[in-house]
């Protein structure tokens, strides 16, 4: 809980009421694609696709107030606030471009013209208040939970989002060794939110334009490297954000790596080093209930991956990931400095395949593999997240060449750890087991 006291609660605790939590929901989507080849110089493409969903979620969640933490550590009377929400999304989104290939001053060019547009509808009824409270040391369940659903207390809005971008993307191969990448792009995006609870409406247009560029060089001996510039643009918005309206998101990006694969092998070797810059970052702040912009938030590090195949039945895969995430820039003058949240220094990955092959059983192959993430350091709270590691395992049994049956298993040890974002802190998933039954042809 965050307090010293003689109460705490465990990872298999509920803390809601039975009667009352329950998520369901149902979602729809449908779409399709077409191509169609002028000549082995020209094509057109279209790409539609449309989604509905419809999503009923009601719980109950602990109060975060220091008083409410501390009569929950030292008592074991546990505060609670209902959530109870309904949620309605549509939405369609299409994209088509023309992609023409050509020779041009001692260059291949492979270049794309192209459209894309999402139109969104985001419905959210949200109703929030005081229940019950739960005593810690005898869960007495079975309290009845009141909802006041009076329409002036919606906390929901009605969001409504059209965007659409313009896009022109040249790829130059000069030869075998060089390929250059040049694209540009401007969107228009427009926001309208009205409030439920007093059916106020506020809006927002925004257009940017947008850059990206790259150069390979690839070398005889199967060394790659190469350089990246790019820019992005992001509307935000908040269904709960009491009719505050945000900037969009925007970001560039300088990322500079190599990749190396040894002819004739089965093995890559890649690395790369970058800064990411973002603006406008969409923060919430639970002390104040309300949704902020950071001023701009700063990510800079490196990514080491290996894979390779280790022979006839054995294959690896390793990464590792160096992250300086934190706020560079912001009106609160705390936050200058500030790690972001749940972000930390450092993070590993490795993963083993072993096939049974060589041993008369080709259909079977087994799976290994572990997951590191190093401490973090959350905003409102004192003391860093510990890091941890969680272990997962796969087993495979192809049964013919279209059918096989998979089962895997993450965080096989299931191992305690939690996570925090803006000194709210939960419990990360438990042991968890599936079995997948899939069909290729």
């Amino acid at each position: 809980m965050g307090t010293a006291g003689a109460f705490r609660i465990g990872r298999t605790a509920f803390i809601g009421e039975p009667s009352y939590d329950e998520m369901k929901g149902d979602m729809a989507t449908v779409g399709y694609e077409f191509e169609h080849r002028f000549s082995d110089r020209a094509r057109i493409s279209h790409k539609l696709r449309y989604f509905e969903s419809e999503v009923t979620w009601n719980y109950l969640q602990a109060q975060t107030t220091a008083a409410a933490i501390t009569a929950a550590a030292t008592r074991g009377v546990l505060a609670r606030q209902y959530s109870d929400r309904l949620e309605h999304s549509r939405g369609v989104a299409t994209d088509t471009h023309v992609e023409t290939r050509w020779d041009l001053f001692g260059a291949r060019h492979t270049v794309l013209l192209g459209l894309d547009a999402y139109k969104t509808r985001y419905d959210s009824r949200n109703f929030r208040g005081n229940a019950s409270s739960l005593n810690l040391a005898t869960y007495n369940y079975g309290q009845p939970v009141v909802v006041n659903r009076d329409p002036s207390l919606d906390r929901g809005s009605l969001i409504d989002t059209v965007q659409k971008g313009l896009y022109l993307q040249d790829q130059m191969n000069f030869g075998e060794r060089w390929t250059v990448l040049l694209g540009a792009r401007h969107d228009w995006a427009d926001q309208d939110q009205t409030q439920h609870r007093n059916q106020a409406r506020t809006g927002m247009d925004n257009q940017a334009n947008t850059w990206r560029a790259g150069v390979v060089y690839k070398a005889d001996n199967g060394v790659a490297p190469y350089v990246s510039y790019s820019e992005s643009f992001f509307p935000v918005a908040a269904a709960d954000a009491g009719g505050q309206t945000f900037k969009p998101t925007g970001g560039k990006q300088y990322e500079a790596g190599v990749r190396y694969q040894p002819e004739g092998s089965k093995m890559l070797l890649s690395g790369t080093v970058y800064e990411l810059t973002q603006t406008n970052v969409l923060k919430y702040d639970a002390s104040a209930d309300v949704y902020r912009q950071a001023g701009e938030v700063r990510s800079r590090g490196f990514e080491l991956e290996a894979k390779a195949e280790l022979g006839r039945d054995v294959s690896v895969l390793g990464s590792y990931a160096y992250t300086d995430a934190r706020i560079t820039r912001s009106t609160i003058a705390a936050e200058v400095g500030q790690r972001s949240e749940d972000t930390p220094y450092n993070q590993a990955a490795a993963w083993i395949d072993y096939g049974f092959a060589s041993l008369g059983l080709p259909q079977l192959k087994i799976g290994l593999g572990a997951r590191y993430k190093g401490q973090t350091q959350p905003s409102g709270i004192a003391s860093p997240r510990p890091a941890y590691t969680l272990y997962d395992a796969m087993l495979r049994w192809r049964i013919d060449p279209h059918w096989s049956l998979t089962a895997n298993v993450s965080n096989f040890t299931n191992k305690k750890f939690t996570y925090c974002e803006f000194a709210i802190c939960r419990y990360g998933d438990a042991r968890q087991a599936t079995a997948t039954l899939s069909y290729a042809w």
